[in-house]
Parts: structure tokens; C-alpha cells; sequence
């Protein structure tokens, strides 16, 4: 069973995503959390902080990237093997 609270309920945002690699992306409110299927391990992978939150996720095709999209119209691209933002995509 997975846990998800602050999960909003809106038809227009994209909070979950599941990779290739048996990896559960989770939006909430202001974070981004993974989850391994195989494991159930969990990692906070980042927090906006309070000033934005979360709108979308979605894995690329190359397994250990994400892009995560913010109400304040940024994309952002994560390595998800480094736990690092790679890039942040202005005005989108």
C-alpha cells in the first residue's frame, strides 16, 4: 500500500508517473517522491519549498531522468541515479 497524502485531486495535473525501471513517481504539494516497486524503498528526490508546487512528473525515455513541471511554469530536469537537477526550463 502506498501512502500519498496531500495528493490533489484535479483533473488537469499529472501527479504520477510509473518508469520503466518499476519506479513510481508521486507529486505532492511541493515534493517529488520515487518509489521502487521492487523494494518499496522511497526517496524524497526534491521540495520546492512553499513558494510553488508541483504539476506534473514524467520519466524520459532514458531510464534515470525526470521532468517535473511547477505552477510557476518551470520544467525541471532531474537525474534520479544522482538525485540532481540538471536543468531548469523557464516559462513553460
Amino acid at each position: 500500500m502506498l501512502d500519498a497524502p496531500c495528493l490533489q485531486d484535479d483533473f488537469y495535473l499529472n501527479l504520477l508517473d510509473w518508469s520503466d525501471t518499476n519506479m513510481l513517481a508521486v507529486g505532492l504539494s511541493s515534493c517529488v517522491y520515487l518509489w521502487q516497486a521492487n523494494t518499496s524503498q522511497v526517496t524524497k528526490l526534491c521540495d520546492l519549498g512553499l513558494s510553488d508546487h508541483i504539476t506534473a512528473v514524467n520519466w524520459a525515455q532514458k531510464k534515470d531522468l525526470i521532468g517535473i513541471g511547477t505552477f510557476s511554469g518551470d520544467v525541471q530536469i532531474w537525474d534520479t541515479a544522482s538525485e540532481k537537477l540538471i536543468r531548469t526550463l523557464k516559462g513553460h
